[in-house]
This record gives C-alpha cells, structure tokens and sequence, in this order.
C-alpha cells in the first residue's frame, strides 16, 4: 500500500525523524512526510525537543542512545535557584551553596546536598583540588514535591 505525506499527499517514504526526536529519541518512522516536507520541518525538532523536555524528563523516557532516563535542569521562578526534574521526582540541582561568608580571613559557606553520600563526594573533590574542607554542623533533611 502506498504511503501518502500527512502535509500534502504525495509519496511519501523518506526516514521522518521530527516526530521521533521530538519525543526523546533518534529512531525514524517511514512514511509520515515526502522527502520535501521531511527537509522542512527537520530544523523543528531541537525546538519540539526543548518545549517537551520537562515531559520526557516526568514521564522518565530513555532516548535511543542513553541508557538513563532523561532528566531536565530548569529555573525555579521563586528562588532562581537549578531545579533537576526526572521521573524520581523534582530536587534542587545539587550541590548548591546557600550562603557564604568571610570570618576572620576565611570564606564559609554553607552548603546543601542531596544525600550525605554527596556531601562526602563533593567534600572529596574539593580537597583533591587543595582546598580545606571543614564540616561544622549537619542541618535538617527536607524534601520537596
């Protein structure tokens, strides 16, 4: 049976690969647009993949050459601060420092981490880069929905 473009009726057969980018993944269909149509609308893609990001990300679709679902970086509008959504949920991109202060010659800051394991990571490499790392104080855990 012969396929007909969805935008102008003509044969239609060229490897589509707006529909599948958009969506998460390089995989092409055959048989949605003629070849004209297929060039036309290819400069699309990046621009339906950046508007879906966030509902990939959600909904945890893993693209063709990943074997991680897909995540998302976004602004909060309230505090400005990264916001990292992925099917796990939604969490300040961490670390994030929260406040920071000059005491007696020294920077301190106060800092936020996921998971104490992260703060171990991220207290590891900033010793292997020469700086001292301190821990003075373990703050509350809270969780955002």
């Amino acid at each position: 049976m012969a396929k007909t473009c969805i935008i102008c009726g003509g044969k239609a057969g060229s490897r589509e690969h707006v529909f599948p980018a958009a969506l998460g993944g390089r995989r092409t269909d055959k048989g949605i647009y003629c070849p004209e149509h297929n060039l036309a609308y290819s400069g699309l893609a990046n621009v339906i993949k950046t508007q879906l990001a966030v509902f990939n990300a959600r909904l945890g679709v893993v693209g063709d050459h990943s074997d991680l679902p897909a995540h998302v970086v976004v602004t909060d509008a309230a505090s400005g601060l990264p916001l990292e959504l992925s099917i796990a949920g939604s969490n300040f991109a961490s670390p994030r420092e929260v406040s920071s202060e000059v005491v007696d010659g020294e920077t301190q800051k106060v800092m936020s981490f996921r998971s104490h394991k992260e703060a171990q990571v991220w207290i590891a490499e900033m010793q292997e880069q020469g700086f001292k790392v301190s821990v003075r104080g373990v703050g509350e855990e809270q969780t955002y929905s």
